[in-house]
């Protein structure tokens, strides 16, 4: 049995396919180690970057909201919940008692003053104690200011309607544009329907 002299120079041959499984292993370890993590790393970098973008322009989004509702108290409007006691007790009248009616003139250009409405749709009412509900469902887009003037113009219509949930979403930090997901619900009183 022969015993490897280690102290023995490689000869040229051996040299090359010493250096040619080196190289082989670097670029395995690239592309099985490094190359993953790197592309890794910068999708949390993009991801923690976008998320930044978002908390600040919620942050203004907010600053803004409480700006509006400390000068609508300041200005002490009317509230909403007093023409729906209204309607109810029948001392004023809805200015639309129907679903259609409601959703064309949420939709007419000077109702909605900069907001895109992309899509609107409304299920059958349905029987809920007295009342008629109708479920309702839109999108649009529009700079924050807008989309939040708009939500208040709903608010302060006389007619009984709720907005149940409003989703924003940043499409533009730097413009504050916003998508907006809202649903609603919108009433009528059986008693009116019957009479029709």
């Amino acid at each position: 049995m022969e015993t490897a002299d280690l102290k023995k120079t490689a000869n040229p041959r051996e040299q090359i396919l010493g250096l040619l499984v080196s190289v082989a292993l670097f670029a395995m370890f690239l592309r099985v180690v490094y190359f993953p993590k790197k592309e890794a790393a910068e999708q949390l970098r993009s991801q923690i970057h976008n998320l930044i973008l978002e908390r600040e322009a919620l942050q203004k989004f907010t600053d803004a909201l409480l700006t509006t509702l400390s000068r609508q108290s300041a200005t002490k409007q009317p509230s909403k919940g007093s023409s729906d006691a209204q309607i109810l007790k029948g001392e004023a009248r809805a200015i639309v008692e129907e679903i259609s009616p409601f959703l064309e003139k949420m939709t007419t250009p000077q109702f909605l003053q900069g907001v895109l409405v992309r899509s609107m749709s409304h299920i059958p009412p349905k029987n809920e104690n007295g009342f008629l509900k109708t479920s309702f469902f839109m999108e649009a887009h529009g700079s924050f200011r807008n989309v939040t003037s708009y939500l208040e113009r709903i608010a302060a219509l006389p007619v009984l309607v709720s907005i149940d949930n409003v989703s924003l979403k940043t499409t533009d930090a730097k413009t504050a544009q916003v998508d907006v997901e809202i649903s609603g619900s919108f009433f009528q009183m059986e008693a009116k329907v019957e009479k029709k």
